[in-house]
């Protein structure tokens, strides 16, 4: 998994707003539809078709890691810095397939 992080000083708008794309590691294609959530909460989003994505937490949620998953990549979590505004590139890697 690779991550590229871009952090953008506190807004003090009350909320934490964190967008990206995801991609496959290997050829760098987006990945559609990949699930995105805060860890141990319900909060979460998809990203588009293009493998954008954005998720607007509010303050009061306790924002420690993110989980990224989509069907035939392995499930990635990173930890999220004290930030107001955190844009990602997410790399997922391909399961293997068994039959």
């Amino acid at each position: 998994m690779i991550v590229f992080l871009c952090f953008i000083g506190h807004l003090g708008l009350g909320q934490i707003v964190i967008k990206g794309n995801v991609q496959d590691i290997k050829i760098g294609a987006p990945i559609p539809y990949a699930n995105i959530g805060i860890l141990d909460t319900e909060a979460g989003t998809i990203s588009n078709f293009d493998g954008s994505f954005q998720l607007i937490i509010p303050d009061s949620l306790k924002l420690e890691r993110v989980i990224f998953s989509a069907i035939g990549y392995e499930r990635t979590e990173i930890s999220v810095p004290k930030a107001s505004v955190l844009i990602l590139i997410i790399a997922l890697i391909e399961k293997p397939t068994i039959f």
